[in-house]
């Protein structure tokens, strides 16, 4: 569940996950347990380690994933 937006500090990213996106950024960003970090977008063609790297992101508590999302949803993220 996504933290209400009155008490979200933190980033995000929408669109395609895939092996451009870097991933390890978002590992370093999401230490910070005060941000909250939310990824949405559909997962596409990835190498191994960045596969890996999103299974460790989707474990921790103050990383959030949304499903691809219509283009007119896409505001209520930002």
């Amino acid at each position: 569940m996504i933290p209400s937006q009155d008490l979200l500090t933190g980033v995000g990213y929408i669109g395609s996950l895939n092996s451009k996106v870097d991933f390890d950024w978002f590992e370093t960003i999401s230490e910070n347990l005060e941000w909250q970090v939310i990824i949405g977008g559909k997962t596409g063609v990835m190498r191994e380690e960045d596969t890996n790297l999103l299974e460790r992101l989707r474990r921790r508590k103050n990383v959030h994933f949304v499903d691809r999302q219509p283009p007119e949803r896409v505001p209520q993220f930002l």
